[in-house]
């Protein structure tokens, strides 16, 4: 799974809205609040729904849990207060572990494992920001942890949180830090996942100001780092071949647990049915839409795409298709590095040689690099169902790519003099000047290229 942290109001939520649009990604918000804000509160969904109706939500919280409970959120509520925090970093980071954090991680590794199998999509993303998880989960065994550290202008961030932004969820206003409080937090979080890099996490640097000015560059970029080139969707669960960087090890197949229990019976999701795409390094969605194919020489059923690296949707479900040297079935679609939908299937697909079948299709323009949802300037969200997060979480359609630099003009002068004073260190570091408030120009990438190393990434 995909952490991205970071503090800040909208990059990171942003981003991880960018990364839930790319084939096989599924965001999911602010986990870190779905017991609060989703569980005992009943707040919407990205969807527009309450937490309690919402489809996905629902059918999660069964298969991780056998259904969500107050009794449940409570409890990790006070398991989060016991290990979750920033002050229990340097214990977390040299796996001091305290009592519960097992359990504690073990419901998040649930969480996403349910989220991957109910979204058919591998990987999951979330956004909770906060340092302290990020190590928590470093701690489970079950976790495969892939970090984004979103860095921003501390000056812009400090303008940020004293701005009113009332919660859409329920009119009431969010949170507002003085300047000296986001100055400490920002460069609290910050070093926290410096050392989490340093203690030999995979942590990736992006900044906002680079993806607002470049996104199709860094966001390619990233996901090659991720071992997600954007050109190619991920194996799902249970296939062969090329395996995946970010998708959970741990798969649960027994059945639901009772919602007291936090059990740890971890298994592999059921291979084969419906939909199966064998054949070299191909990958297939089973039987609607669960993810799960073989490696047999050949086969057929509806949706298989056999040959070469070929995706290939099944009945009802996952979103990947295409690419083999050949291809037949309902949904197939061959073709160069193209994908295609077919019957039942999440649109979004495109950009192959050529295309056949209901549903199929080549996008005319694309550029075939998987990130088809960026124009210039725009990126166009769908509807996404994320538990919590920032306002943005609502959106969907065209949204605007626009650098928020107001901060120049407004945030005043003594609260800029604070700002610096207090986090110049990692300022230099991140490639922000002191005096000119501008970005060094030409200053070393901040995000990660592609095919670093895990042990090059800081």
């Amino acid at each position: 799974m995909i952490f991205v942290g970071g503090l800040g109001r909208s990059g990171t939520t942003l981003l991880e809205r960018m990364l839930g649009e790319v084939p096989g990604i599924a965001p999911l918000g602010e986990v870190v609040h779905l017991w609060e804000r989703g569980v005992n509160h009943d707040e919407p969904c990205g969807c527009g729904q309450r937490f309690a109706v919402c489809p996905f939500w629902r059918r999660v919280g069964l298969r991780a849990f056998g259904g969500w409970s107050p009794g449940l959120a409570d409890r990790i509520l006070t398991l989060r207060n016991r290990v979750d925090r920033t002050r229990h970093i340097p214990a977390l980071a040299v796996r001091r572990c305290g009592v519960g954090l097992s359990g504690y991680t073990r419901a998040y590794s649930r969480v996403y494992e349910a989220a991957a199998q109910v979204a058919a999509r591998p990987v999951v993303v979330d956004s909770s920001k906060h340092a302290s998880l990020a190590f928590c989960l470093r701690t489970s065994p079950v976790v495969d942890l892939s970090v984004v550290h979103m860095v921003r202008d501390p000056r812009a961030v400090a303008h940020s949180w004293l701005r009113q932004v009332r919660r859409p969820e329920d009119g009431t206003p969010m949170a507002r830090w003085r300047p000296w409080r986001t100055a400490t937090h920002w460069f609290v979080q910050n070093l926290a996942f410096e050392l989490l890099a340093h203690r030999g996490g995979r942590v990736l640097r992006v900044r906002y100001e680079d993806l607002l000015d470049d996104p199709r560059t860094v966001l390619s970029a990233l996901l090659a780092a991720l071992g997600l080139p954007s050109g190619r969707p991920p194996a799902p669960y249970g296939g062969t071949g090329n395996g995946f960087l970010a998708a959970p090890t741990c798969l649960d197949t027994g059945p639901a647990p009772a919602p007291s229990a936090l059990g740890d019976r971890h298994g592999d999701w059921p291979q084969g049915g419906t939909g199966a795409a064998p054949g070299g390094q191909g990958y297939g969605a089973g039987r609607d839409g669960a993810p799960g194919a073989g490696s047999g020489v050949s086969a057929s059923g509806r949706g298989a795409v056999p040959g070469g690296h070929g995706y290939g949707a099944g009945r009802g479900g996952a979103p990947w298709a295409g690419s083999g040297a050949t291809g037949s079935g309902t949904g197939a679609v061959p073709g160069g590095r193209g994908y295609g939908v077919g019957r039942g299937v999440v649109p979004g697909a495109g950009n192959g040689v050529s295309g056949t079948g209901p549903g199929a299709g080549a996008k005319s323009g694309g550029s075939g690099d998987g990130l088809g949802f960026l124009r210039p300037g725009v990126v166009r969200l769908s509807v996404a169902h994320t538990c919590a997060g920032n306002p943005m979480r609502f959106r969907s359609g065209p949204l605007e790519l626009t650098r928020d630099d107001s901060w120049r003009e407004h945030l005043p002068r003594r609260h800029r003099w604070l700002v610096t004073a207090l986090a110049w260190p990692l300022m230099l570091r991140y490639g922000y000047r002191v005096r000119d408030q501008r970005a060094r120009e030409g200053a070393a990438a901040s995000w990660l290229t592609a095919g670093m190393p895990a042990s090059g990434c800081r």
